[in-house]
Order: structure tokens, then C-alpha cells, then sequence
């Protein structure tokens, strides 16, 4: 029983014992939670580039006298704390002197507390106030002042630098102490800074000569409260290589609790020169020295004055000053002048102008860094900037550490009509920007005084994404996009980029910085190359660089089978050269494929992507043939598509081996028929052009009604036909006609009309005659015939006159007037003009034996009949009874055979008449 009560007792004390632990680690976890919270809170509004300041805020407005030399700083909750001097009896203050005063803007209250003295008990002026803050938020002060506070240091009508803080747990200011005890001269312009165990950093410039080291002008002192010992050290000599007046100090320290100070110094150290220039010292905490000092404004050839100096979170120093060297073209007026110390490669960078827009004097110039590295400087200018008019402003130029630029210059003082001064920056964690300046315009009533103005930049919610996509599953195929909204409560753009993952897990950039707008939707492609999953994650700030929180989507790219494009299962015709073809479309493109025709492999080939695979298929041999392409892809996929192709005689080796002979045969039988249907055809054209021509002959002589022939030379007529004896006067045509061809002209009248148609041959109309005139060597005939006379008539007077000419050649050539040897020509008359058809006819009692066709009985047994009906008959009148007879034949084909029944003569002429 005691056991276990004792084990009881072990379980509680136990129990006990880690509730107190928790509660004690839980406490103090909430010492410091608040400032740890704060820090979350305010990380994601840092803001590196915002010209977008408040309205001006007056900060003195319990003042009606001088306010002036501001300066501020803001603490890790975004308190801003200002001190500043005035001449106004305030708070307790009196005797028309400078007082130092404070104010904090309270962050949870959102609104100045009152106005309080921080110089109680001084009765001279106090000037240039410096804070700072340590961790615990307590609130250092110091400033200079002719009033011997303290009563320590008697010396009438010098300066000394007094210190006062406030414990930020009881809101008690403390005593003020003397801290430039060992000073005999005046001592001014004192800088403060805590390092990271809360011990207290102090620099002014004195003009006592410190141990001996001094030259009788101003230099630099250095103190540290030590917070172990609660005690001040001795004042250390910080520009002791200098041999002229060193002064206008300012002091920063970095996290290693080193502390960098720069200064104002006219000694000609290490080749500087005599004129102004800007010296630099660093107390090293680890070796616990000074370094030696360093000239800064090594480009400068002319006075460098009051400088600023400020170090970031990479240990970088920057420093900027002012400058009255004409320095890359920047004009003999004073000029903002910036450099870097660079701790990479722990060298100082070239001297840079900041006020590259001012075209007057840049003055007083006073520097700061934010978190993200962005620097802020602002400075005194006289320059009619951007309609600032002609009197002092406050400029203001940022250095966006993204787009690694100087942004342009923009003017703070824009409510301003009068002059300002004594500008003052802070910055903190948070990214909030203030600025201080004293300021004679009576601004929303602060009356025709100095006053101390402020102002800051608009703090702005981190921009949000207002859509989340969700996850997107597709392929390689699909150009799927991210739809991604971002919002900003103040509009205006911003920008963002695309980080993704490749297959092995490695982060790229998909999508560089890229401008986004106010709700405008963002259609961010993926990258479709390789199958898998991935994530998409946008990066984003807005105009103020506040980064909103990174958005996520999940893609994942399925490695679906590739489509395939190929022939069907058909036929194809023997002997043809079939090509096939397959087009093979995969998302992530194929490696390699091959063939296989009834089972047997071909060779592996590189895959052409979506070009068509050919293959060509062997079809000189019949048969049904499986053709199978084989395909691998780069995922590692296999597939395979098979058709078959069945190999017939085409219809063409059907036709020429099985009926090409039956169709010769019938072509063979179709020409014969032509053929034949042809020769009957040429053949009745042939005798139908026979009947026409023994048609023309006959009419041709029953047309002429005379024949003249003519010896040309004498007109002497030679021979004279009169057929129908119808004209009359032959030996007067005779000379008529021997006129017309000697000389060669046409008589127009009304009775004769000439027509010469060619050199030899020419044609007369005489009243309803046509006379048809052939000239030959000798002789001239002439025809006299009733109707125009037919190519046969024009050939026959040709021939006549070559054969009459070559009989009477002998008569023809000696002519002496004797026609009776002409006489016996008319055979030739008769050969040539068939002069023998106008005779009549009778029938021949013996008749020659010549076998006459069926049609020729036929006329001449009708003929016969006719002759004995009236003895003896002219061929007219046997036409026009044999056309009678037999109405449906051709009148040219009855005059055919009457013609050739006379030249085989079964019909003759009875005489002639000459």
C-alpha cells in the first residue's frame, strides 16, 4: 500500500513538475512571441518601390515658434518615434530657448501621443537630436546644447552632448547625463546606435584635443554605454589621421555588432587633396579595433560634405553625399553622390549621381534600407522639378533591388510652397517608409514658422489570388492553362512568374517575371513535353513589391496510347505496287517501329513523328498477306495495329487472258462490216460522181449554141458551128471578139459586160449568153453557150486548142487567108464538145455484143420502143420518155447509162449539122 502511494506521488510530482516546465517555457515563449508574430505579420508587406506617399502630416502642431533638425526612426511594431528642436515654450519648457521634443505615433491607437520635453532643465538652446532603440524598446536620445545641464562642465558658451531614455516598461524618461565629460570644447552633432546586447553607440564631433591627439580643430569621438557595466567607456579619437577639421559624422552597425562610421573631413589623406572629402573607419567587433580610415569620395575633385550611411542585411555599406564635382557631366552645383561597399567581393564600388534630374544645388542627403534591400534616399534640392517651384524641396529616389534600377526621381514636399530642410528617412521590417523635414509653408493653418512635416508611404494589403484551379489531369495532347485571378486593394498591376518541377523533382522557371493586371485573368499554358505529375506554384508582388502568398496547382499528364491512322482490310489487284501508309500520332513522340508480313519481322526504323510510315506490299504473287506494324514510344509504351490485304487479279488480267480473243473477233467482224458498208458507200458515191459527170457533158453540149474558132492574128474566123443557129453575123462576133482580147479592156454597155478572168481565158456576157474565150499559140475559140459554162467545157477548149493547134501547126503558122483545110476537124470537135450528142439518134440494128448491166437493158429495150414509135429520136426527147417511165431513178443515173449505151454503141448518131 505505501508502494503505491509513493508510486502516486512520483506520477504527480512528474506531472507536476512538466505543467511548470510548460507553463514556464509558454511564458516565455510569449516574452518574445509578440515581437516574433509581429515579424510574420508585417514580413509579407515589405515594399520596395512605391511613389504613392501620403498626404502631409504637421507633427508640430503644438508649435508657434522654430521647429526644426527632425529625426526618426520606427521600432519593430511599426511605432515611428521623432524628436526634433523647437523654440516654442512647450511642456514645461521656458526661457525662450531651442528644446528637444518627442512624439511616437502609436500603431495600435493609430494616432501621435502628446508632445513631450526631452531638454527639462536646459536654459540654452538644445540642437540636433539623434534616437535609437534597443530591444527591449526602450527609447535613446541625445542631443547638444550650450546649457550646462548637468553642472558638471562649467565652461560658458560651449556645446556638449547630453543623453535621456525611456524605459519602455514604465514609460519613465530617465535623468539626462553628460556624456562629452572630458570635452574642453565644444562638442556637437551627436549620432546614437544600439548594437545587439543593447550597449550604446556614440559618436559627435568635438574640437577638444583628446590626450594629445587633436590638432586644435574639430574631430571625431566615439563613446559606448556598456550595458554589463552600466557604465560610459572613455572617449576614443576616431578621425586621429586627420590634420584638419573632421566633422558631420553619422554611425550605422551591422548584425555582427561591427560599427561603421563615416565623416566629413578636410584633410589631404592619402592623396585626397585639400578640398572636402567623405573619410570612412569600422570598429571590428571581433578584433576589437579600429581599421584605418578610408577615403570614400575618390573620384571627387572638389568639396564632398554630410555624408549618410546605412548597411543592409548582406553587410553591404551605403553611403551617399553630398558633392560639388562636376562628375559625369552632373554641373558644378552640389549633387547627390551614392557608392557601395560591395562585401562579396569586399571592394567599393565607382561613385554613382543620384539627383541626375536636378539642374541646382542637391544638398543634406540622409539614406536607408529595407529588408528586401531596396534603398531609400531623400535629400534637400533647390531644382524646379516637376513644377516644385523655385524655392527648397524634399526629393525622394528609391533603388529597386528587383529590376536592380534607380527609379526616377519624385518630390516628397508636394504640398510645399515655401522652403524645406532638414530632411529625415526611416524604414523598417515591415517596409514602411517615413519622412520628416522641417518646413517654413503655413500648411493647413501650422502658421508662417518653420514646422515639422511628415509623411509615409501607403502601406497596402499583400495582393491575393482570387481563383484556386484545381487540380487539371489531361495529356500531352491538350493544351490545358492554369486560370489564376489576382487582386490588389489598390488596382494597378504587378508582377509574377511561374515555378514548376521537372520529371526528376528539379524546380526551373516556367514562366519569367512578367507584368500582371488588377483581375484580369492569367491563362498559364503547362508544359506538356514529358508525362507526369507536376506542380505549378505563382510567385507575385505588387506595384509596392508586397509579395502575396503562393498559389499551387497539381497537373498531372497522363501517357495515353498513341492514335493511329491506318489502312483498312481490302483488296488489292495483282501487280499493282500498293503502297500503304500509317500515321502515328503520340503526345511525347515515338522511338522506333517496324513491319511484319505474315508473321515475319522487318527491320526496326526511327519513328518520324506525325509523318506517314510507308510500306510497300509486294503483289505480284496472290494470296491474303497479314501486315502488322509494330510502334514503341518514349515512354516506353508498345502497340501494334494488323490488317489484312488479300491480292486478286484485277479485272484487266481477267479481260486480256480470258476475253481479249472473243473481242477481237468482234472488232475483227465490226471493221469487216465497216469495210464493206464503206466500199458500197464509195462505190455508189463513185458511180453517183460518174452519172454527174456524164450529166455535165451532156448538158454542157446541149448548152452550146456555137463554136467559133479564130485565127488570132488575122481575126480570120477559121471554123464556124452554129448548133441552133441562133447567131447570127458570125464573121462580125468574130472581129468583135478580136477587139475585145487585143486590147484587153471591158466595154460596159447595155447589152455587153466584160469579165477577164485570167491571162489565156476570159468570159463574156452577151445578151442571155455566156461566151467562154480560150486563147491558144494561133488560135482563139470562143463558145457561145446558155448557161455558165462547167470546169469540163473550160478543159475541153484547153485540150481542143493544144491538139487543133499541133495538127494544123504548118497552116497555122504560114496562114495566108485558106479555111477548107479546117474543115475536116470536126472529129476533134466531137472528141472534145460530144458536138455529136445534139445530132439524132437512132438505134443501132447491130448492135455490139458487150454485157450491159440489168438497168441498161432496161433503158435500152425502152429505147428500142421509143424508136420504133418515131423512127429516129434527139437524146432530150429519149430523157424526158425514159424519166417518164421510171420516176424514182436518179435523172443523172438514166443519163449515165443513155451516155455509155452511145459509147458502147447500141445507140448512134444519124449525122451532124455543120
Amino acid at each position: 500500500m505505501k508502494k503505491k502511494i509513493k508510486q502516486s506521488m512520483m506520477v504527480f510530482l512528474l506531472i507536476l513538475f512538466f505543467f511548470l516546465n510548460s507553463t514556464i517555457f509558454y511564458e516565455n515563449n510569449n516574452i518574445t512571441n509578440p515581437k516574433e508574430k509581429k515579424e510574420i505579420e508585417c514580413f509579407n508587406n515589405l515594399k520596395s518601390s512605391s511613389y504613392s506617399f501620403a498626404l502631409t502630416e504637421i507633427i508640430s502642431t503644438e508649435s508657434v515658434n522654430t521647429s526644426a533638425e527632425p529625426f526618426i526612426i520606427i521600432d519593430d511594431f511599426e511605432n515611428i518615434h521623432l524628436v526634433w528642436k523647437d523654440s516654442t515654450d512647450m511642456d514645461g519648457s521656458e526661457y525662450n530657448d531651442s528644446d528637444i521634443f518627442y512624439k511616437c505615433w502609436d500603431n495600435i491607437t493609430k494616432d501621435w501621443t502628446s508632445i513631450e520635453l526631452i531638454s527639462n532643465g536646459s536654459t540654452d538652446n538644445s540642437f540636433t537630436p539623434s534616437m535609437t532603440l534597443d530591444n527591449l524598446r526602450n527609447v535613446h536620445i541625445v542631443w547638444g546644447d550650450l546649457d550646462n545641464i548637468t553642472g558638471i562642465n562649467n565652461d560658458n558658451g560651449k556645446t556638449d552632448i547630453y543623453y535621456k531614455h525611456m524605459n519602455y516598461s514604465t514609460g519613465l524618461w530617465s535623468s539626462i547625463d553628460l556624456i562629452s565629460t572630458e570635452s574642453n570644447q565644444s562638442a556637437a552633432n551627436p549620432l546614437i546606435v544600439t548594437d545587439s546586447r543593447d550597449n550604446i553607440h556614440l559618436v559627435w564631433y568635438d574640437y577638444t584635443d583628446l590626450d594629445g591627439l587633436g590638432s586644435n580643430d574639430y574631430d571625431i569621438f566615439y563613446k559606448r554605454w556598456n550595458v554589463t557595466s552600466k557604465t560610459w567607456t572613455i572617449p576614443e579619437l576616431i578621425s586621429n589621421g586627420s590634420a584638419a577639421p573632421s566633422q558631420n559624422q553619422q554611425i550605422t552597425i551591422d548584425k555582427y555588432d561591427n560599427i561603421h562610421v563615416t565623416w566629413e573631413d578636410w584633410t589631404d589623406y592619402d592623396g585626397c587633396g585639400s578640398d572636402h572629402d567623405i573619410f570612412y573607419k569600422q570598429w571590428d567587433n571581433n578584433t576589437k579595433t579600429w581599421t584605418i580610415t578610408e577615403v570614400i569620395s575618390t573620384e571627387s575633385t572638389f568639396d564632398s560634405e554630410d555624408p549618410s550611411i546605412t548597411i543592409d542585411s548582406s553587410g553591404n555599406l551605403h553611403i551617399a553625399w553630398e558633392d560639388k564635382t562636376d562628375y559625369n557631366g552632373c554641373g558644378g552645383d552640389p549633387d547627390i553622390f551614392y557608392k557601395q561597399w560591395d562585401n562579396n567581393t569586399k571592394t567599393w564600388t565607382i561613385t554613382e549621381v543620384i539627383s541626375t534630374e536636378s539642374t541646382l544645388s542637391s544638398q543634406y542627403p540622409s539614406i536607408v534600407i529595407d529588408n528586401l534591400e531596396n534603398i531609400y534616399i531623400v535629400w534637400t534640392d533647390y531644382t524646379n522639378y516637376d513644377y516644385s517651384g523655385d524655392d527648397w524641396d524634399i526629393f525622394y529616389k528609391q533603388w529597386d533591388n528587383n529590376t536592380k534600377t534607380w527609379m526616377s526621381t519624385s518630390i516628397i514636399s508636394t504640398e510645399s510652397t515655401e522652403n524645406s530642410r532638414d530632411v529625415s528617412i526611416a524604414t523598417d521590417d515591415c517596409g514602411n517608409v517615413c519622412v520628416v523635414w522641417s518646413d517654413y509653408t503655413n500648411y493647413d493653418e501650422s502658421g508662417d514658422d518653420w514646422d515639422i512635416f511628415y509623411k509615409h508611404l501607403i502601406t497596402n494589403d499583400n495582393p491575393i489570388i482570387t481563383t484556386t484551379p484545381s487540380t487539371i489531369i489531361t495529356n500531352g495532347s491538350v493544351m490545358e492553362k492554369i486560370n489564376w485571378v489576382i487582386n490588389d486593394q489598390i488596382g494597378g498591376t504587378g508582377i509574377y512568374h511561374i515555378i514548376a518541377n521537372d520529371t526528376e523533382d528539379n524546380l526551373y522557371e516556367w514562366i519569367p517575371w512578367t507584368q500582371w493586371d488588377n483581375n484580369t485573368l492569367l491563362s498559364i499554358p503547362i508544359n506538356p513535353s514529358e508525362p507526369g505529375i507536376y506542380t505549378y506554384t505563382i510567385e507575385y508582388y505588387d506595384i509596392y513589391h508586397l509579395k502575396g502568398l503562393n498559389s499551387s496547382v497539381i497537373i498531372i499528364i497522363n501517357d495515353d496510347l498513341p492514335i493511329i491512322e491506318g489502312p483498312n482490310n481490302h483488296e488489292v489487284h495483282k501487280g499493282s505496287g500498293y503502297l500503304l501508309t500509317w500515321t502515328i500520332i503520340d503526345d511525347f513522340g515515338g522511338i522506333s517501329y517496324r513491319f511484319y508480313e505474315n508473321g515475319v519481322p522487318k527491320d526496326w526504323h526511327l519513328w518520324p513523328s506525325t509523318d506517314p510510315i510507308p510500306y510497300i506490299l509486294d503483289t505480284s504473287v496472290l494470296g491474303t498477306f497479314n501486315i502488322t506494324i509494330q510502334y514503341n514510344t518514349t515512354t516506353g509504351q508498345i502497340a501494334f495495329d494488323t490488317i489484312l490485304i488479300n491480292i486478286t487479279r484485277s479485272p484487266m488480267d481477267i479481260f486480256i487472258n480470258d476475253y481479249l480473243i472473243y473481242l477481237f473477233i468482234l472488232i475483227m467482224v465490226l471493221i469487216g462490216i465497216s469495210l464493206y458498208s464503206t466500199f458500197k458507200k464509195n462505190k455508189k458515191e463513185k458511180k453517183v460522181n460518174i452519172w454527174k459527170a456524164k450529166t455535165e457533158v451532156l448538158f454542157d453540149t446541149l448548152n452550146i449554141d456555137s463554136l467559133l474558132i479564130i485565127h488570132k492574128k488575122t481575126s480570120t474566123i477559121l471554123l464556124n458551128i452554129n448548133y441552133f443557129k441562133r447567131i447570127e453575123q458570125p464573121a462580125l462576133i468574130g472581129g468583135f471578139l478580136q477587139a475585145i482580147t487585143s486590147f484587153k479592156y471591158v466595154l460596159k454597155d447595155q447589152d455587153i459586160k466584160a469579165n477577164l478572168n485570167s491571162k489565156e481565158m476570159f468570159l463574156l456576157d452577151f445578151r442571155d449568153y455566156k461566151i467562154l474565150i480560150e486563147d491558144g499559140e494561133f488560135i482563139r475559140i470562143a463558145l457561145i453557150i446558155n448557161l455558165m459554162p462547167s470546169d469540163y467545157i473550160k478543159d475541153a477548149s484547153k485540150n481542143f486548142i493544144e491538139e487543133f493547134e499541133a495538127r494544123y501547126y504548118k497552116y497555122l503558122t504560114h496562114f495566108y487567108g485558106e479555111v477548107s483545110v479546117f474543115e475536116n476537124s470536126m472529129d476533134l470537135i466531137d472528141k472534145y464538145f460530144n458536138i455529136y450528142l445534139i445530132n439524132p439518134h437512132i438505134i443501132n440494128p447491130s448492135p455490139p455484143s458487150f454485157q450491159l448491166t440489168n438497168f441498161q437493158e432496161k433503158i435500152y429495150d425502152l429505147a428500142k420502143t421509143f424508136y420504133g414509135a418515131i423512127g429516129h429520136f434527139h437524146i432530150t426527147k429519149l430523157l424526158e420518155f425514159l424519166i417518164g417511165k421510171m420516176p424514182q431513178v436518179p435523172r443523172d443515173k438514166i443519163i449515165a447509162n443513155i451516155s455509155d449505151l452511145i459509147q458502147y454503141g447500141y445507140i448512134k448518131p444519124i449525122g451532124t449539122n455543120t
